[in-house]
């Protein structure tokens, strides 16, 4: 077998028990990583538990913002204001790559927002 290196072996080597799906509410599946669970552990040590605000975010946005990476896409949840949960989805492989808190709206153009009145407020 070539020697693909540390990454690259390691990308040979995922398996379904290395992420889990979550489905979101337009009932598209996203895989989160466990190695993405991991960096918001290490990076936002402010989310107790990274599965589940991944998971609220996904089911439950507000809006759908572009982010500057190509094919990436912003999700915004409401939480206490003025902050929103965010979480970054790489639309062509169906992916988290991230997600943590922000005190304001990320992103450009909107992708998707929900009709209520009291949308940013």
């Amino acid at each position: 077998m070539k020697d693909y290196g540390k990454i690259s072996a390691f990308m040979l080597k995922k398996t379904s028990q290395d992420f889990r799906v979550i489905i979101d509410f337009q009932d598209k599946p996203i895989k989160l990583w466990n190695y993405t669970v991991e960096h918001i552990k290490q990076t936002h040590p402010d989310i107790a538990d990274p599965v589940l605000f991944v998971e609220a975010i996904l089911k439950n946005p507000i809006l759908i913002t572009e982010d500057e990476l190509p094919s990436t896409v912003i999700y915004h949840k409401r939480a206490a204001k003025p902050l929103v949960h965010v979480a970054y989805v790489q639309v062509e492989k169906g992916e988290v790559k991230s997600a943590h808190v922000s005190d304001r709206i990320k992103g450009g153009n909107i992708v998707w927002f929900t009709e209520s009145k009291d949308l940013l407020q």
